[in-house]
């Protein structure tokens, strides 16, 4: 019962691809790089088309992949992986004679692993078309009813899927070639796209197997795939997990500066400077920070949140723009009359003309508390109040008003 309700309320298909997406959801740049290679690996080995048909879902964006189109393409590839493994028990005598005959250098006839790569080569070779960009779900059709089609990538990813059924991925590797990439195994490089054997001279790298994560998330998308837009956020996800996998340095590193960039700009939008601070701080950008706490600073100015404009302009470094948030901050005061309060916020800044306007507009406000007042006992009620603005018509050097409360105050009576 459990488990039905699982597969109607969850968005996953099954347990195990949801799993799949809590590791990679759980990835930071700080992740230890060994254990998350060590782990893809592990992730690889047990189920390569759910991982690689998750990372089209997640980080491409196909409309097409909704929950109960994932779970037919599941079912399609469990077909594949059946008819191939007739046609290896069917066939792997007579492949083992036809691969003595090809005398590849370096490597044994006899050795299990090239043989099950040629009983996969020879398999999928009247069943697949190559075609640039085409998407992973593309590849996994029913096997001798539709034609397979798929990238170079795509095409080394069903590979490494159909290999792990009887061996360890491990034995696998990627040659990276000029806009391509291909299957390599102990010297031999294997050309997927035309089932053929290759020596390929020329080349960027030899790389571990789990790599074909990061470069199917960072290869182009099949233009003929509706996409929904994919998110900074998820964008972000991805570079951080190719700087995990890839060894190709430089370019992930710049891939993912430029993620984190993209999504601090994605917060600014948001109005979620905290979040957009982080962001600009991993990628050590300061003119960025600059831009973030000014906008910051003027968003909580205008929302009269001085407080936390005051912490923004304090990051800055900037003491102007401290300034002028507590000077926005004192007229604030000033105009609730909070004058006190008002006067100290001026002089945090040394702001002498504010400190003057503020002692200006309160005595101003005293005196219309008294100004009904037409006796001397009226007067006597106001008594504090006349002092205060006795002592300030004397700061503000104000004689006709300071000699009116003198006057006043003189009085016996009062």
């Amino acid at each position: 019962m459990f488990a039905t309700l699982f597969n109607i309320l969850s968005s996953y298909t099954d347990k195990h691809e949801k799993s799949i997406d809590r590791f990679f959801n759980k990835l930071s740049s700080r992740s230890d790089k060994a254990k998350v290679r060590k782990q893809t690996k592990l992730i690889l080995q047990k189920d390569t088309i759910r991982a690689s048909l998750l990372v089209e879902y997640k980080f491409k964006k196909y409309k097409t992949l909704k929950k109960s189109y994932r779970k037919k393409l599941y079912k399609n590839a469990e077909l594949i992986k059946n008819d191939f493994l007739h046609y290896w028990e069917s066939n792997h005598t007579k492949l083992r004679d036809t691969l003595k005959l090809k005398k590849l250098s370096g490597t044994s006839s006899n050795d299990e692993g090239l043989l099950f790569c040629f009983a996969i080569m020879q398999y999928l070779h009247p069943k697949l078309k190559y075609r640039a960009g085409s998407a992973f779900e593309k590849l996994l059709r029913k096997p001798n009813k539709e034609m397979m089609v798929g990238d170079c990538n795509q095409i080394v990813t069903l590979y490494i899927a159909l290999y792990s059924l009887k061996h360890n991925i491990q034995d696998l590797k990627l040659k990276l070639l000029p806009d391509h990439v291909c299957l390599y195994y102990k010297g031999i490089d294997i050309e997927t796209t035309r089932s053929q054997f290759a020596k390929y001279t020329k080349h960027k790298g030899i790389v571990e197997v789990e790599e074909i994560i990061p470069i199917n998330m960072l290869d182009i998308s099949d233009h003929d795939e509706a996409r929904f837009e994919v998110s900074p956020k998820r964008m972000k996800k991805a570079a951080e997990i190719a700087f995990l996998l890839s060894s190709h340095k430089e370019l992930v590193e710049k891939n993912l500066k430029i993620a984190y960039h993209n999504l601090g700009i994605h917060y600014l939008k948001d109005r979620n400077y905290s979040d957009a601070e982080s962001c600009f701080k991993f990628n050590d950008d300061a003119a960025a920070l600059r831009a973030c706490y000014g906008e910051a600073v003027q968003y909580f100015l205008e929302k009269k949140k001085y407080s936390n404009a005051l912490r923004y302009a304090t990051k800055s470094g900037n003491p102007k723009l401290k300034s002028v948030v507590i000077q926005n901050q004192a007229v604030d005061l000033l105009k609730h009359k909070k004058f006190d309060d008002a006067r100290s916020k001026f002089r945090l800044i040394s702001d002498v003309e504010g400190v003057r306007v503020c002692d200006q507009n309160e005595l101003h406000y005293l005196s219309q508390k008294i100004k009904h007042c037409q006796t001397i006992s009226d007067y006597k009620k106001y008594k504090s109040t006349i002092r205060k603005m006795e002592k300030l018509a004397r700061k503000l050097e104000n004689r006709e008003v300071g000699e009116f409360c003198k006057d006043i105050l003189s009085q016996k009576s009062l």
